[in-house]
């Protein structure tokens, strides 16, 4: 599996459980502070999620970690997927909503973020 097909996969998951999809991924050189993540998934008046997509196996960038830990650090949903099933199991937390849920994702967020950082970093390109 790609980066591409979990990409289309996650998309097509937020999709269908009701997200609009912001789309930030960088295929040439941009302006974008490095890091951004691929993805900003909202759920209108109620969570915003943001998502840096991977291959199964894929690493981040030093950059890409330090920007979801400091989401994460400011009270933010951030995170590193690999599989939409990851994606899929976030949403159905937060649609328990409340504090408790939020807190609960927020956990699953970071250990997700630390699982990639734990496969090692690439070079920024």
């Amino acid at each position: 599996m790609t980066e591409s097909d979990v990409t289309n996969a996650c998309d097509s998951v937020a999709t269908a459980c009701g997200w609009q999809v912001h789309r930030y991924e960088q295929r040439r050189a941009t302006r974008i502070a490095e890091g951004l993540p691929d993805r900003r998934y909202v759920k209108a008046g109620r969570f915003v999620l943001w998502a840096e997509l991977k291959a199964p196996k894929g690493k981040l960038t030093a950059e890409q970690h330090a920007w979801l830990l400091a989401e994460l650090d400011a009270g933010g949903l951030a995170t590193c997927i690999d599989d939409a099933a990851q994606l899929l199991a976030l949403f159905k937390t937060l649609g328990r909503g409340g504090s408790i849920a939020k807190a609960q994702a927020a956990t699953t967020c970071r250990e997700l973020v630390e699982l990639a950082a734990m496969r090692g970093f690439r070079r920024a390109a």
